[in-house]
């Protein structure tokens, strides 16, 4: 996975069965391929617009809680990338 414009990789888990946990594992590897958590949480945020825009609020819910998920606000569920 290429971390020059992981959106591509994001939007395509949101189309997924599970598209939670498919862009939990997207941000692990995006990670893991060198992108840090201050980057990754900067794509959300430019999916979360282009999503808005679109309008597709359910998959918006899905991305914030991934986002959540970053920022330690997911109990039982948080990524810990440090």
């Amino acid at each position: 996975m290429s971390t020059s414009s992981p959106l591509p990789a994001m939007r395509a888990c949101l189309s997924q069965q599970h598209p939670v946990a498919a862009l939990r594992a997207c941000v692990v590897q995006l990670h893991a391929d060198g992108m840090t958590r201050d980057a990754i949480y900067s794509a959300c945020l430019e999916l979360q617009s282009l999503l808005e825009a679109e309008g597709k609020l359910l998959e918006c819910d899905h991305l914030f809680d991934v986002m959540d998920m970053l920022t330690g606000y997911y109990v039982s569920q948080n990524i810990d990338l440090d």
